[in-house]
């Protein structure tokens, strides 16, 4: 049952965004069909940024408080209404008006089922959620430009194929979210829920400065692949064909869905400079190939676009969201939110008023121009940031829950080199000399002391918690009798952890799960609840495999996959430290 929810689901935001996709290559149609002047086929592209801005800020938390599914359903509903009125359209206002529905649409459901989709996998999958999150979106702008253009290729009648497809796959979707469970229950402060929030805190602050000129400057690229492109491809290059068209609105998301995946296990502040160098190389590309007459160097200089979007806003994520405090993220995300569609939406409506001033090109030149110049402005912030960053690293600490295991052994040199302070926990006191050798600041302490572990962690002050706890016996043969005791850890000791870290300012939270489905009962129980609550504290779960290697129970042989040999599981460890909330999976 979860597995076919969670492809409904699924399904169900990939309609979404394929019609959304759609609309790229079609509006060349429709400006063909009803002859109106370019600025409007741009602001038709562009109040759909409009839409989904002004509802992402009013209904994007709604379905916290209300419940997931009547959010869906009512975007659904709304969706389908939206594809009415593209498949009746008899002029571009409807279009315009149908565009702005479609980004309140976008607005309002993307976070909902950015979260269903979380908490619908599987709990020995959990990092398939976001995975399909991203393709659903992305992928789906791509799929829907791409399919629209090759209707329009092959039949005369692409607007009406198009949106009587999308709307039997609109109440598909619907009918799965029916069929789907609701995955939280509601609570009060709904309509406290609907004043926008967009808020970012001091210690966010350096980060969201340095990134926000190179989002912009990506979303500004996309606005250019979907919004101009296509109709550049007859007005600039002297092709009238329809699947030309829609492979100009498919290569830069495409590539960015690509991008955002493999880049997943990238550092975020090397992502972040790829990204920008691509943004800028792609942004030349596109218009070398439009002043040189040449189509394909324009489709290739897209592609290094799709390829600086994936990279440079997938470390925007990464570098920002994990400094602000947990009751504090969603300001943070908003923030981010109005950076990208103000960027997608305004310089591309702008752009089109400028083409009937000054021609295609020379627009294009100047909006890649634009592109450049904020792309060269993170850079240097980048540059700034990072060598402060690496002069400063010694002033971030991690408290490391387990530091005496087979992992937080590895652990604390590796985070030694790094340049942070170390304050390893142990309940043991024969083994504060051991992590003080390791370079630690031996930390004495109980997770089961409620008290002590909040006084404990209150007095270290850490920037991070790295909760590395187990309870397992030194003969693999009995950890089956000790699962009530590894389920404690796991429950009472993890709530612990996150009590003890609100009240010293709720730092960052990660913690150690399993990457296998254990069999029913009270340890399977506890991992579940384990990735539920640091979730919910907008943490971070490092889901490993099996270990093997030195010291684990797999010194001499491969286990079963999936596995995870122990130095790499603590390289990767550390990597994770600045990774955004949701799951790691730390296999090899």
């Amino acid at each position: 049952m979860t597995t076919k929810a969670l492809a409904g689901a699924a399904l169900a935001f990939n309609s979404i965004y394929l019609a959304a996709g759609a609309l790229t290559p079609l509006l060349v149609v429709y400006r063909r069909q009803w002859d109106f002047p370019p600025a409007l086929l741009t602001v038709a592209f562009a109040v759909y940024a409009l839409g989904f801005l002004a509802a992402a800020l009013t209904l994007g938390s709604l379905s916290d408080y209300v419940g997931r599914r009547p959010v869906l359903i009512g975007a659904l509903a709304v969706q389908l209404a939206s594809n009415l009125m593209f498949l009746f359209a008899t002029n571009v206002g409807w279009v315009i008006a149908g565009r702005v529905v479609q980004g309140v649409v976008s607005g309002a459901a993307t976070a909902a089922f950015t979260a269903v989709l979380v908490e619908l996998a599987p709990a020995r999958r959990r990092a398939l959620g976001p995975i399909l999150g991203s393709v659903a979106l992305t992928g789906g702008l791509a799929l829907g430009s791409l399919l629209a253009g090759l209707g329009i290729q092959l039949t005369s009648h692409a607007n009406a194929v198009a949106f009587v497809a999308l709307s039997v796959l609109t109440v598909a979707g619907g009918l799965a979210i029916l069929a789907a469970p609701e995955t939280i229950s509601p609570r009060p402060g709904a309509l406290r829920a609907l004043i926008p929030d967009v808020a970012i805190p001091p210690a966010a602050r350096a980060e969201f400065l340095a990134a926000a000129p190179v989002v912009a400057a990506v979303w500004m690229l996309a606005g250019l692949s979907g919004g101009l492109a296509p109709s550049m491809v007859q007005s600039v290059f002297h092709r009238d064909s329809g699947l030309l068209d829609g492979l100009a609105g498919f290569i830069a998301p495409a590539v960015s869905v690509v991008v955002g995946l493999s880049f997943a296990r990238v550092r975020p502040r090397a992502a972040m400079r790829i990204g920008i160098y691509a943004s800028i190389a792609g942004s030349l590309g596109i218009i070398g190939g439009a002043a040189s007459g040449h189509l394909l160097a324009m489709f290739a200089g897209q592609a290094v676009a799709g390829l600086g979007f994936g990279a440079a806003f997938t470390a925007a994520l990464g570098l920002v969201i994990p400094l602000a405090d947990a009751h504090r993220r969603a300001g943070v995300v908003a923030g981010l939110y109005v950076v990208s569609y103000v960027g997608l939406g305004v310089p591309v409506a702008a752009a089109g008023t400028l083409t009937d001033v000054l021609g295609v090109v020379p627009t294009v030149g100047w909006y890649s121009a634009v592109v450049v110049v904020l792309s060269l402005i993170s850079l240097g912030a980048q540059r700034r940031l990072g060598n402060r960053k690496e002069g400063s690293q010694m002033n971030r600490r991690v408290f490391l829950a387990g530091a005496s295991g087979v992992l937080g052994q590895r652990l604390i040199p590796l985070l030694i080199k790094q340049g942070y302070v170390v304050g390893g926990m142990t309940r043991s006191a024969g083994k504060t000399e051991l992590l003080r050798h390791l370079g630690a600041e031996p930390i004495l302490c109980d997770v089961f002391d409620a008290d002590a572990l909040i006084r404990a962690v209150h007095d270290f002050a850490p920037d991070v918690i790295l909760n590395e706890l187990t309870d397992l016996p030194d003969d693999a043969a009995s950890i089956g009798a000790h699962a009530h005791l590894n389920a404690r850890i796991r429950t009472e000791g993890n709530q612990n952890l996150i009590e003890a870290a609100r009240r010293a300012g709720s730092p960052k939270i990660l913690a150690q799960t399993v990457a296998w489905q254990l069999p029913d009962g009270p340890d399977a129980r506890a991992v579940t609840e384990l990735e539920r609550s640091v979730l919910a504290e907008g943490g971070v779960v490092l889901s490993y495999g099996q270990f093997y290697g030195p010291g684990t129970y797999n010194e001499d042989r491969l286990p079963a996959e999936p596995r995870v040999q122990i130095d790499r599981a603590a390289e990767r460890t550390v990597d994770a430290l600045d990774a955004p909330p949701g799951v790691v999976l730390i296999t090899d």
